[in-house]
């Protein structure tokens, strides 16, 4: 059964059981849908990157410029970490976009609770 199974080898497992055919086109098949997620998923969080930066930078090109650069190297240089590595760094990314948002909460409270009473004053719940 597959309840030795992990990661790849456990996706691998459940499409062959559920597609049939033989092991190697199933890899293929992963492997071509794994290769177009990651594609789409550079080049989305990487447009989305550039607006956020664009954004609060005023359109600064110099620091995009040199955000493009350092997202490029990025990229070639991902693939040479272990995936325990890439999912610390992600971890680490993602918690700290924790504090500007924690801080935008505590500037904006008061205009959340005030436009929420607004609205549920025009809005009253049953």
């Amino acid at each position: 059964g597959a309840g030795n199974l992990q990661g790849v080898a456990l996706t691998s497992a459940a499409f062959n059981k559920v597609l049939g055919g033989d092991g190697h086109s199933v890899q293929f098949l992963l492997m071509l849908c794994l290769v177009f997620f990651a594609f789409t998923t550079i080049l989305g969080w990487d447009y989305y990157s550039e607006k956020c930066l664009e954004y609060l930078t005023n359109g600064n090109k110099i620091v995009e410029k040199v955000f493009r650069w350092v997202y490029i190297l990025a990229v070639f240089i991902g693939p040479y970490f272990t995936i325990s590595q890439v999912w610390t760094i992600a971890d680490i990314t993602n918690g700290l976009m924790a504090i500007p948002n924690c801080i935008s909460l505590l500037v904006l409270s008061g205009v959340a609770a005030k436009e929420t009473k607004a609205y549920f004053d025009k809005y009253p719940v049953l």
